[in-house]
């Protein structure tokens, strides 16, 4: 009975030493707490146990619960509808951990401080995407390799990449995402972002065309694209797209030079800048051409009545005539040479921006140093002098000339001296019965054929002798010569002879007396060509059995 006891006392003083050496080695372990964040959503759970040894049943933590260290966390987190309420995430300390197999483990390990788990879950959100002609784009989520379709649900947090693919020869013109132009966002032609809502995305993509500026020296232009209003560089590699507005600046150039031209694929637009700028709608590839050269002036000079003027600048050895004007370099030397005045006129003044340099010429020459724009004024007036007007005396016939007087019609003074400049109205020679007229010469021209309604006006500059030749047609001549009928007369390639007998001889002889036609007449008609000869006077001579009859023609 004493062993029994013994043995039960024994026992149970085992039994509690046992049990308090276990319950210290509990309260010694090393333990931290842990805090379970509840997820906000609605219908999400988060639950966080461990399994004992030895035990096939989990003990649930609750939220501020010390764990002791190196214990197995095992972690559940769920959605009542993962469909439209996915799992993102499951996360300790803040940091995000990997699922284990079916679920989420964690060890506690030692340290200090809490234990924070958390889990984050997420919505589906929508992508709708389109795009223009001439490209395409391409939307892949994360860990995907397969591109979505327009109108596909994605888990929200997920990153998507957005590819841009022009066709050949096009470029983007425009990514918008959720209304927000991020063109410029691009990075080798790829767009990222994380999605948090339903998200629409449009791309408009254009027909690329080059810029090209020819580099000049002396100065620089400024080209720009516009776009609603907002002004951005040309990318450095000159693509433009089709339908952009190029906004080109008037060239800036260096002191001492100006602009020549500005070409715009082989046109001149130089003077269609206004304001400062030119616009340009891009519909092809733009090749722009601005020439400079060294600044110059214009030289204006007003034609003046009674003589000529000579004006030239040398600049780098080269001469360069500049007479009726021009532009100069600035600070070259313009040389204007003295006046040369035709014969009955005198100098009244040079003007140069209205100051008479008349007096000026040194050596015949006036020089002056370029460095504003220069008009250049010349005139000159008649001087009083006397021509003597001689009238030759007139066989079988006689001639009118007048003189204007003021505006009046008045007769030569009787000693044929006319003040200079004074016009002359000649009318065309009276012939008596009998004459033909052969010619009227004024000095050594022929004005036969410049009648015109039968007058002549001929303004005095030198001494002027008038003489009229004619031809006395006789007997049988007047008789043939009052049957002849010759038309057209004045004539332009041919003319026609009627009233000859046939077997008259016809013969055309020009003012020196050499024989241009000759033929023999037939019956009826008799056509002339003349088509070869000059425009003037020529005698027609008719010849038959010794009687002759001589006829003025007149080729236009």
């Amino acid at each position: 009975m004493k062993k029994s006891y013994s043995i039960f006392l024994s026992t149970l003083f085992c039994f509690l030493f046992c049990s308090l050496s276990a319950q210290d080695a509990q309260l010694n372990a090393a333990s931290r707490k842990v805090i379970i964040e509840a997820p906000a959503e609605p219908g999400t759970h988060l639950e966080v146990a461990y399994r004992p040894a030895g035990s096939f049943f989990p003990n649930y933590v609750q939220s501020g619960q010390q764990v002791d260290v190196g214990t197995t966390l095992i972690i559940d987190a769920y959605s009542d509808n993962p469909t439209k309420l996915p799992l993102v995430a499951v996360r300790v300390n803040g940091e995000e951990i990997e699922k284990s197999g079916s679920g989420y483990t964690y060890v506690i390990p030692e340290g200090e401080g809490d234990i924070v788990i958390s889990a984050e879950f997420g919505l589906l959100y929508q992508v709708d995407f389109s795009y223009s002609l001439n490209g395409r784009i391409e939307l892949y989520a994360a860990g995907s390799e397969e591109p979505l379709t327009t109108g596909t649900c994605v888990n929200g947090n997920v990153e998507i990449t957005v590819k841009v693919i022009p066709d050949s020869g096009c470029d983007l013109l425009s990514l918008v995402v959720n209304d927000e132009n991020v063109t410029d966002q691009l990075a080798n032609n790829e767009y990222k972002f994380v999605l948090k809502k339903n998200t629409s995305i449009t791309a408009a993509f254009q027909k690329a065309y080059r810029l090209t500026v020819e580099p000049f020296e002396h100065g620089s232009m400024r080209v720009a694209i516009s776009d609603k209003g907002d002004l951005s560089d040309v990318p450095s590699d000159g693509k433009i797209l089709d339908g952009q507005t190029l906004i080109l600046w008037w060239p800036t150039v260096e002191e001492g030079y100006e602009v020549g031209s500005v070409l715009m694929n082989g046109t001149d637009i130089t003077e269609q800048f206004f304001s400062g700028t030119y616009n340009h709608v891009v519909k092809g590839d733009v090749n722009v051409t601005v020439t400079i050269r060294k600044k110059t002036y214009g030289l204006t000079v007003k034609d003046f009545v009674g003589g000529t003027i000579k004006a030239e600048f040398e600049d780098e050895g080269v001469v360069t005539d500049v007479s009726a004007g021009g532009r100069v370099p600035e600070n070259a030397t313009l040389k204007i040479y003295e006046p040369v005045l035709d014969e009955g006129y005198e100098l009244v003044y040079v003007s140069l921006n209205g100051s008479d340099i008349k007096d000026q010429f040194k050596d015949g020459i006036y020089s002056l140093t370029m460095k504003e724009d220069v008009m250049l004024v010349v005139k000159a007036k008649e001087i009083d002098k006397m021509f003597k007007l001689t009238i030759d005396e007139i066989e079988g016939g006689s001639i009118d000339v007048q003189v204007y007087v003021g505006g009046d019609l008045a007769d030569v003074p009787a000693d044929g001296n006319i003040k200079n400049g004074t016009m002359l109205m000649i009318s065309e020679p009276v012939l008596e019965d009998g004459y033909e007229l052969v010619s009227v010469m004024l000095n050594e021209e022929d004005i036969t054929a410049l009648f015109e309604e039968g007058v002549y006006f001929h303004t005095m500059r030198q001494d002027v002798t008038i003489s009229v030749k004619t031809n006395y047609v006789s007997g049988v001549e007047e008789e043939q010569a009052d049957r002849v009928r010759i038309y057209p007369n004045p004539f332009a390639e041919s003319c026609v002879v009627s009233g000859v007998a046939a077997g008259t001889s016809v013969r055309v002889f020009n003012m020196t007396g050499a024989c241009v036609f000759s033929k023999v007449a037939g019956t009826g008609e008799t056509e002339i060509r003349l088509s070869g000869l000059a425009s003037g006077v020529y005698i027609l001579k008719l010849e038959k059995d010794g009687d002759s009859s001589c006829h003025k023609l007149i080729r236009k």
